[in-house]
């Protein structure tokens, strides 16, 4: 593969993402209790798994876990307090 096709491919999707209105989470914990909270702790053992795993090479894999992640919001959806 061509690299400079490789970097156009990867710098035309990065543009896509930062114009697309992706309802990712805040990493705001409103309380430690696991209801309501349940991407983020998911998120936090995932990326904790990788880092032991795989070291400072996890970090792409995390964001991409994050940039996932309001998959993971259709799966524990929001339940009014």
């Amino acid at each position: 593969m061509n690299p400079d096709l490789v970097a156009l491919a990867g710098f035309v999707a990065l543009f896509v993402l930062m114009l697309s209105s992706l309802p990712l989470p805040g990493l705001k914990l409103r309380s430690a209790a696991w209801k309501g909270n349940e991407v983020i702790y998911c998120l936090l053992a995932a990326g904790a798994c990788l880092v032991l795993l795989y070291g400072i090479l996890a970090v792409p894999l995390i964001l991409l876990l994050y940039l996932l992640s309001p998959l993971w919001g259709k799966l524990f959806p929001k339940q009014p307090i």
